[in-house]
């Protein structure tokens, strides 16, 4: 079932991000994913300072972060069991992330996916649900909602979820 949250504090543009490293794809094998015991989350949004932001939120809270500026960039190494969770905007140059939802699927990544909009959830929702996502939230929203988003789409994911 599709949840749907609406926080109201904004998140993201205050941290200095300036000191973290990008962390970019090498197309790590599924075995090697599995053996993982921290959770890999990719971030693909267009939007840096948030992208940034959000990898420090999720890197502070424990989880590994690969961070992507677009469907294209994550879509050309992705591989079943690579990624625990994919959390991506919705509005992006090139594909959107109901399309880039799409792609995930047919790569035969069966990770969560998350997307996130600044647009109306009901625009949103129809689309992101048809693509196989587990569910929309809405910019900006605080911290906290947001990492407990992150733990329960982790935890509810199957098991073996890096396999399709």
């Amino acid at each position: 079932m599709l949840s749907s949250v609406a926080p109201t504090v904004k998140i993201g543009c205050t941290f200095d991000a300036s000191h973290v490293p990008y962390r970019k794809s090498d197309g790590g094998s599924t075995k090697e994913s599995a053996l993982r015991e921290t959770p890999l989350i990719a971030i693909v949004d267009d939007d840096e300072p948030l992208r940034l932001a959000l990898g420090n939120l999720l890197r502070s809270a424990g989880y590994d972060v690969e961070l992507f500026e677009d469907a294209e960039h994550i879509m050309d190494g992705i591989s079943p069991g690579q990624y625990d969770l994919v959390l991506t905007d919705y509005r992006m140059p090139g594909a959107n992330g109901a399309e880039l939802t799409s792609s995930i699927r047919a790569s035969g990544c069966v990770a969560p996916v998350i997307i996130m909009t600044a647009q109306s959830l009901a625009e949103v929702e129809i689309e992101a649900r048809a693509a196989g996502a587990v569910t929309c939230i809405r910019k900006p929203f605080d911290e906290d909602g947001f990492l407990d988003i992150i733990k329960e789409s982790l935890s509810r994911a199957p098991d073996g979820n890096r396999k399709a």
